[in-house]
């Protein structure tokens, strides 16, 4: 762990400093300034060349005005005295330009030299940096191999690629964390431990040994709970991302249960919102007004125009179907009644125009199903004259239609009224029947 810890601050100075990178730029560095240095020299060793080269024309020069002196003065006897003056005013004029341009390069020779000491110094200089960087940086190389080594990594590759990722070294912080907190709760213990035993005497070096391997399995079985708590833990944040994922379940299952619960409250005629009415008695509802339109038409032809029926929006009591039941409306003093406050007779009316209204309907929408024939049994005797001329006046209207109408009666009007009969007779040996 130590090694570790070394290599990854060795990589991380490495890094930090930028050897590599700042080794390469101070090479660069010194390379061109040896470069501008060397150009440098050889530009003062060319000026200090040109400058010998002046002062030897200079000290010839003057050599030559020397004895150009000399020999004006072994010959001025016979020269103007003058122009010897002059000439030799004009040299020594020359001569003062010559020593002083003479002193000037010298000077220049010294400055030149000053440079060219400083120049070396300072190349010197970064030579030694360079040499001391290098060493720096061969010592930093060497202590990254030796803890590599001491590590077991092969090479720097191999370590980067074994690092931890941010999350695993977190996970490992932690766990080191609880072991540091483990180890400082064992120290207290330790440090109570001692405070209790301060005043008493020592005890063999068994007794001590036995403390220690009991302080030694007391945190290995605390490191053991927290592994055991931590899978635990891990247990249950599993259980409980599955328990979030059933719940989700369930709440949709929930939304579309109460969806369905809606519809089929809406159907059995129980939903809250909706009108107290079941679907089944919904297509009643509309067939019965249907059947009740084709049986007003027969009971107004059979009651002269007096009643025609309706269907009641209310049940007369909670046990019977909302939408179901008949009422009567009397056309002649425009009141609406119960059906059960019509005569015997009217009753009769109502019965047969909704059994031929039935038969209209079922005959309308039953895809080709005809009904031919239809029975009448009794009833007829609680009719007056006039409505029984009227029922027999309808039946027979339907009786043309290529419909059979079987009517069972006792009154006689009716056995006059029909040609064709099937009549019934008791006899001592028995009931017989015949045709008529």
């Amino acid at each position: 762990m130590f090694c570790e810890t070394k290599v990854s601050e060795l990589l991380a100075q490495k890094e930090q400093c930028g050897l590599e990178e700042i080794r390469r730029d101070r090479r660069s560095q010194l390379e061109e300034k040896k470069k501008a240095d060397e150009g440098f020299l050889e530009s003062l060793v060319q000026e200090k060349r040109r400058n010998d080269q002046l002062i030897a024309q200079k000290r010839e020069e003057a050599a030559r005005m020397r004895g150009e002196a000399a020999s004006l003065c072994e010959g001025q006897s016979g020269l103007d005295q003058t122009a010897v003056a002059e000439r030799l005013m004009e040299s020594r004029a020359l001569y003062g330009q010559l020593k002083r341009e003479s002193g000037r390069a010298q000077e220049g020779d010294r400055e030149t030299l000053a440079v060219l000491t400083v120049a070396q110094t300072h190349l010197s200089s970064l030579e030694s940096q360079e040499r001391g960087l290098e060493a720096e940086v061969s010592a930093l190389e060497n202590d990254l191999v030796n803890a590599l080594e001491e590590a077991s990594f092969i090479s720097e590759e191999e370590y980067r690629r074994m690092l931890l990722n941010e999350a695993d070294r977190r996970l490992l912080q932690e766990e080191v964390e609880a072991g540091k907190a483990a180890r400082d709760a064992n120290k207290r213990d330790l440090d109570r431990l001692r405070a209790e035993t301060a005043g008493l005497v020592r005890r063999d070096e068994k007794e001590e040994s036995d403390l220690l391997e009991r302080l030694e399995a007391e945190q290995k079985q605390r490191e053991h709970d927290l592994t055991s708590t931590k899978t635990k833990l891990e247990i249950a944040q599993g259980s409980a991302q599955a328990i979030q994922e059933s719940f989700a379940l369930t709440k949709e299952a929930s939304e579309e249960e109460e969806i369905l619960k809606d519809l089929s409250d809406l159907a059995s005629g129980q939903h809250r919102e909706a009108d107290q009415i079941s679907f089944e008695t919904y297509v009643q509802t509309w067939y019965f007004a249907r059947v009740i339109r084709h049986a007003n038409q027969r009971l107004t032809q059979m009651t002269g125009g007096r009643y025609i029926l309706r269907r009641t929006e209310e049940a007369k009591d909670r046990r019977a179907r909302t939408g179901l039941d008949l009422s009567v409306e009397d056309l002649w003093n425009a009141k609406t009644r119960p059906i059960s406050s019509l005569s015997g007779g009217e009753k009769f009316q109502v019965v047969l125009s909704l059994a031929l209204g039935l038969s209209d309907v079922v005959v309308a929408h039953a895809g080709g199903v005809e009904i031919d024939s239809l029975f009448i049994d009794e009833g007829f005797g609680s009719l007056d004259e006039n409505s029984l001329q009227e029922a027999m006046g309808l039946l027979q209207g339907l009786a043309e239609d290529n419909r059979m109408i079987g009517v069972i009666s006792h009154l006689s009007m009716l056995q006059q009224a029909i040609d064709n009969k099937l009549v019934a007779k008791k006899g001592e040996n028995g009931s017989s029947i015949a045709w008529e």
